[in-house]
């Protein structure tokens, strides 16, 4: 699928909260917690959205977090577009995104609460 300028905006958005799992933005035990986990398992997928996405998500003004509410409902319903596009920007622990319906649904849930 094409992107258009929303969907554009969307993963720059996306991307700005993802960046809390990038490689650069990780430290040594950080990066080795993350490796472990199985992203297959939402419990283990939604403990690691919690413990570094929401804070980054809750820091942001409400503009912002109201900003990516919506990216990731877009992200929901173009998993393909989304993750693949997000994968070519971040160096991810736990790449490649086997699941990513999985991954922006427990996304959405972790930011949700």
């Amino acid at each position: 699928m094409k992107k258009n300028k929303q969907a554009e905006n969307n993963i720059d958005t996306l991307t700005s909260l993802l960046k809390v799992f990038d490689t650069v933005m990780l430290s040594d035990q950080e990066w080795e917690e993350l490796v472990e986990i199985d992203i297959e398992r939402e419990d283990e997928l939604f403990r690691a959205f919690r413990k570094y996405a929401t804070p980054e998500y809750e820091s942001m003004d409400p503009t912002s977090q109201t900003m990516i509410r919506d990216a990731v409902l877009a992200a929901c319903s173009e998993v393909d577009l989304y993750s693949r596009e997000i994968m070519q920007r971040l160096s991810l622990p736990f790449s490649p995104i086997t699941n990513p319906q999985l991954f922006f649904t427990t996304l959405r849930e972790a930011i949700a609460e």
